[in-house]
């Protein structure tokens, strides 16, 4: 808990190197000369992520039909996470949504608008521990877990984080499929382009408009001087430096967010959720109660949020991953529910 220097805690560590490399990565293959403009792709990276993260609350509420409570259903549950969030000293309140679909625990927000998804299932359950003096406690622990994310600030970040991730790899698909098809047109178009002559055009116009497009035509294409500087910095272009420019642009980006979203992601998203329980044990000044919750509801903190949640593999390939995060990052990764 004593921390001399405020120095930032490794969950906001790792997301300023992550968010660091991929954009440096993009940037990196944007500097230089480029027939055309690359730096708008690398505005779009980093404001359509940020657009997708403060919209994501009211996207999720229509998707999955998430209310909040009605009347006195539920209130108890609110009115405790109005009180704990006081006594954490909370900007604001999270607002309590539940979910009637799925039996999920997650918080999820923007700048200004925070809130904490619960199924109803497990809302209910919640209510039980909360309407019994000996268990209150274990009622505290689920939401104190989730506001932590908030006091924290990493809830912004893994949102930012997981929509950049998805953004980076649907916009290069589409970057790779303009670029492939614009410069594959470029190749095979450039040498009809430099045989084109506005006399020639103007020659083949009837008589009648020929006077008007001769003033016109002229001030719409390049001038001879400029037709030959084009044709010095195109002369070299074939299929090969097409492929090498889109290679150039594109692998070293896709290489590095491959290996930060397979390795460095779950370490990030594990980490954080150390940071929470680490919060729980802190302002309940004990570990008991987490560890009663644990056993009575079966689940551990730390694995229940969907966004948080990494994919499942195979058995083989989940295996050699495992093993390939432990060469990189050491065995970080203990079995925390072993523990209790």
């Amino acid at each position: 808990r004593i921390n001399l220097f405020s120095l930032p805690s490794q969950t906001a560590i790792l997301f300023w190197l992550i968010t660091a490399t991929l954009l440096g990565a993009m940037l990196i293959g944007l500097t230089g000369t480029h027939i055309i403009p690359m730096w708008p792709l690398a505005l779009v990276l980093l404001l359509l992520p940020l657009r997708e993260f403060i919209m994501r609350p009211e996207r999720e509420i229509r998707q999955y039909g998430l209310i909040n409570p009605r009347n006195e259903e539920f209130r108890a549950l609110q009115s405790l996470i109005d009180t704990l969030a006081k006594q954490m000293g909370l900007k604001r309140v999270p607002q309590l949504l539940i979910d009637q679909n799925r039996d999920e625990i997650y918080e999820m927000g923007s700048f200004r608008r925070w809130y904490i998804v619960l199924g109803a299932d497990k809302a209910k359950r919640q209510e039980e521990f909360l309407a019994n003096p000996r268990k209150a406690k274990l009622a505290e622990v689920l939401f104190l877990h989730e506001l932590y994310h908030f006091k924290n600030g990493d809830y912004w970040q893994l949102g930012y984080l997981a929509e950049l991730f998805k953004v980076s790899f649907n916009l290069m698909i589409w970057v790779l499929l303009f670029l492939g098809g614009w410069g594959i047109l470029l190749v095979l178009a450039k040498d009809a382009f430099f045989q084109f002559s506005v006399a020639d055009l103007l020659q083949n116009m009837p008589a009648d408009v020929r006077p008007t497009m001769e003033q016109i035509l002229p001030s719409l294409f390049p001038s001879a001087a400029e037709m030959e500087t084009l044709r010095v910095k195109v002369e070299g272009i074939n299929l090969d430096s097409v492929l090498t420019f889109i290679a150039n642009i594109s692998v070293p980006y896709v290489f590095l967010a491959g290996i930060l979203w397979r390795f460095y992601r779950p370490l990030l998203w594990r980490m954080r959720e150390f940071y929470a329980d680490a919060g729980v044990f802190i302002f309940q000044k004990s570990i008991k109660p987490f560890v009663e919750f644990v056993r009575r509801t079966g689940q551990i903190l730390l694995q229940s949020n969907p966004v948080t949640t990494v994919p499942s593999y195979s058995a083989g390939i989940q295996k050699a991953t495992d093993k390939a995060r432990i060469l990189m990052n050491g065995n970080f990764w203990p079995d925390f529910s072993k523990r209790l």
